[in-house]
């Protein structure tokens, strides 16, 4: 990674292929000024992050393993330009936001966002992740496409999924999809 980090990169793709284990990635991994694109897919962030990413404009985050929340928020404000946001992750510290610290710490910019594609398990931080929505749908001023994409629903989700398609939007011309 330190050779890679020597010249300007604009696209880095890191999949791990091993079925169940999740290799580890180093929080460094987030110190890139001229990245545009990041997509990770079965990794594990083993450790506090450091964030860098001025450039970045897409990011995917799919069956990776964060510390705790605070670890992905850090993350979301590192990237002030953001504008393509796919999540399917999750976090090895389990707790949970109190309301005020969701609207007051979460995410401070959203501003550029355009697309955001979130999966979830109902049985496994449904609650965090559709807070996460409701967020972004109230301060993503940009936003045109929300996709929420529920695996193993349940029916007590429903009714979580029926109150975040009548969330205020601030962006009127955002199109919320939700598959369960």
């Amino acid at each position: 990674m330190t050779t890679v980090k020597q010249h300007p990169l604009e696209n880095l793709q890191l999949v791990g292929t091993f079925h169940n284990n999740m290799i580890p990635l180093w929080p460094n991994i987030f110190v890139f000024p001229t990245l545009v694109v990041l997509k990770l897919t079965k990794l594990n962030v083993i450790d506090n992050i450091s964030v860098d990413l001025p450039s970045l404009k897409t990011l995917h985050l799919i069956l990776v393993y964060f510390k705790n929340k605070d670890n992905f928020n850090k993350l979301l404000n590192g990237c002030p330009i953001l504008e393509d946001l796919q999540t399917h992750i999750f976090y090895v510290e389990q707790f949970h936001y109190i309301e005020e610290q969701v609207e007051g710490v979460w995410l401070k910019t959203l501003s550029k966002l355009v697309r955001a594609n979130i999966t979830t398990y109902e049985r496994v931080g449904f609650k965090d992740q559709i807070q996460f929505a409701t967020y972004i749908l109230k301060n993503a001023p940009l936003l045109r496409v929300m996709k929420i994409t529920v695996a193993e629903p349940s029916s007590s989700c429903q009714n979580a999924l029926e109150e975040l398609k009548s969330c205020p939007r601030i962006s009127p011309k955002c199109k919320l999809s939700i598959v369960s």
